[in-house]
């Protein structure tokens, strides 16, 4: 039977820096398994993620390039996540977070949400991505809108918004996709188990 969650398990949530930073079925695994009281296997998840996340913590950001393997996971998601990426100084990444969750083709962002957090950890710059479930690679209208406003409220707060990026999953060709306003289109081939398993059906 499991153990309780104690208050030196409880100190686990802290390496995943903001709780916010879940994918909608990270956070639905963790709360299953704490729903049925099976809190080691709660723990471990909460292991799993927080290393996953690791990868980004203190990486130094030079091109759009580097930012694949770390936007990766967002592009199997069924919503859009904003994502919000706070940097240093020499442009190593300080936090990650996701800032809002929205429906299959869009997400409100309130531009407070964004920069709270960025101002907490007393971050010089920022970037943002967000994905396109539908597997666009194009930016839209309201992308660009979106982006011009935070640069705006960015530039009041004085931080930086360096790129602003979206990430996808093309299921055609079976390809990962960032795509950066300043830095072109990069494409990483990929076939995760969950698209086989939904071409078989």
């Amino acid at each position: 039977m499991s153990e309780p969650l104690t208050e030196e398990n409880e100190l686990v949530f802290e390496r995943v820096r903001d709780g916010k930073g879940y994918t909608q079925d990270e956070f639905d695994n963790i709360k299953s398994m704490l729903d049925k009281g099976k809190y080691d296997e709660a723990v471990r998840l909460i292991y799993i993620y927080a290393e996953d996340k690791e990868k980004s913590y203190n990486r130094k950001i030079t091109q759009p390039s580097d930012l694949v393997d770390i936007l990766e996971k967002y592009a199997f998601e069924d919503r859009e996540y904003f994502v919000v990426f706070t940097l240093d100084a020499s442009q190593k990444i300080k936090s990650e977070y996701v800032a809002s969750i929205g429906g299959l083709d869009s997400s409100i962002v309130d531009p407070r949400v964004v920069f709270k957090k960025a101002l907490e950890d007393n971050a010089k710059n920022i970037f943002v991505a967000h994905n396109h479930p539908s597997g666009s690679e194009t930016f839209t209208y309201h992308d660009h809108d979106r982006t011009d406003k935070l640069q705006e409220a960015g530039n009041i707060l004085g931080i930086t918004l360096l790129d602003s990026l979206i990430v996808g999953y093309n299921k055609t060709d079976k390809y990962v996709f960032v795509n950066s306003q300043i830095g072109g289109l990069i494409r990483k081939r990929h076939e995760t188990t969950k698209e086989k398993d939904t071409l078989e059906l």
